[in-house]
C-alpha cells in the first residue's frame, strides 16, 4: 500500500485489514512512548492481537500487538521517530468511533467530508481563495488576450510587408519600363504616388511596433500584478495560519476572563446585600435612638 502526502482513502472488502493498517500507522507514525493509559483506551476491542510489519520509504517496521488480561503491550521493531511526525492529540482522527473512520470503513464520502472540514476549519478560507482564484484566473485571461492581441498585430504586420514588396516589385519592373518609354513623366507622378503610399505603410508600421511595445509593457505589468497577488495571498494564509495557532490561547484566556467577571459580579452581589442588610439596621438603630431620645426629654420636661 502507498500512502501519499494528503488524505489517503483505503478500499478494501470487509475483514481485509483497513483497521488494523490504520491503526499499525498511527502506532508507528505516533511517539513509540505512548503512555500505558492511552494504549488501554485505544485498544479497547478484545480481539486487538496480532503482528503488522510496514514499509515506508524503504524502511521496515514491525509492530507486535498482544493483550495481557485489561492491559495492551507493544513491540517496536526499527521504528524510526523521523518516518512521521504526529502530536499525540490526532489519536482521535483515527479512532474506530470518528467519522473519518466510520467514513473509510462504511464508504461514506459526507462523513470523511465533515471530518476534513472539522478538522481544517477550511469553510474559513472557501470564499477567500474562491475570490483570489477567480481575480488570478481573470488576470491570466487577461494576459493571454494581449498575447493573442500582440500576435494578431505583428502577424498583419508581416502581411503588410509582404505586399508591399510585392508592390515594390512590381514598381520596380514599372520603372524599367517606363524609363525607356515616352511616358516617363507620366510614370514619375504614379512613382510618387506609391512613395507617399510606401511612407504611409510605413508609418503605419512603425505605429504598430509601438503599439506592441505598450502592449508587451502591459503583458509585463500584468505579470508583475500576478506576482504581487499571490505573495499577498501567501501572507493572507500566513496571518491565518498565525490567528488559528493562537486561537486556542485566546479562548482559554477569555474562559478565564469570563470566570474572573462572574466571580466578581458575585462578589459585587454580596457587597450589594450586605450594604443594604447594613442599611437596615441603621435605620433600625436610627428610629430607635430617635425614640429613645423622645422618651428621655418627655420624662426630663416638667
Amino acid at each position: 500500500i502507498f500512502i501519499d502526502e494528503g488524505l489517503s482513502i483505503l478500499h478494501a472488502p470487509n475483514g481485509s485489514g483497513k483497521s488494523s493498517l490504520l491503526r499499525a500507522l498511527y502506532l508507528v507514525a505516533s511517539n513509540t512512548k505512548l503512555p500505558q493509559k492511552v494504549l488501554n483506551n485505544y485498544l479497547t476491542e478484545k480481539e486487538i492481537n496480532g503482528y503488522v510489519k510496514l514499509k515506508l520509504f524503504g524502511k521496515e517496521n514491525e509492530v507486535q500487538i498482544q493483550r495481557k488480561g485489561d492491559k495492551v503491550e507493544i513491540t517496536y521493531s526499527n521504528v524510526e521517530d523521523d518516518i512521521f511526525k504526529f502530536p499525540s492529540e490526532e489519536l482521535s482522527y483515527v479512532r474506530a468511533k470518528s467519522n473519518l473512520f466510520q467514513g473509510i470503513i462504511n464508504d461514506d464520502e459526507n462523513s470523511i467530508t465533515t471530518w476534513f472540514h472539522q478538522v481544517t476549519e477550511i469553510h474559513k478560507y472557501e470564499l477567500f481563495l474562491e475570490i483570489a482564484t477567480r481575480i488570478l484566473s481573470e488576470l491570466k485571461t487577461k494576459k493571454d488576450d494581449l498575447k493573442k492581441k500582440v500576435s494578431k498585430d505583428v502577424s498583419r504586420n508581416r502581411d503588410q510587408i509582404s505586399k508591399l514588396e510585392e508592390d515594390t516589385e512590381e514598381l520596380s519592373r514599372k520603372i524599367d519600363s517606363i524609363l525607356n518609354s515616352e511616358s516617363y513623366q507620366l510614370f514619375m507622378k504614379e512613382h510618387s504616388e506609391k512613395k507617399d503610399q510606401i511612407d504611409k505603410i510605413r508609418k503605419s508600421i512603425e505605429n504598430l511596433n509601438k503599439r506592441k511595445t505598450t502592449l508587451s509593457n502591459e503583458v509585463f505589468k500584468d505579470e508583475e500584478s500576478i506576482e504581487s497577488l499571490k505573495k499577498n495571498l501567501e501572507d493572507i494564509k500566513k496571518q491565518i495560519q498565525i490567528y488559528d495557532d493562537n486561537l486556542p490561547i485566546k479562548q482559554e484566556k477569555l474562559r478565564k476572563n469570563e470566570k474572573k467577571r462572574d466571580d466578581l459580579e458575585e462578589d459585587l452581589d454580596k457587597i450589594k446585600k450586605n450594604r443594604l442588610e447594613t442599611q437596615e439596621k441603621l435605620n433600625l438603630e436610627r428610629n430607635q435612638l430617635k425614640d429613645n431620645e423622645e422618651l428621655i426629654n418627655r420624662e426630663t420636661c416638667p
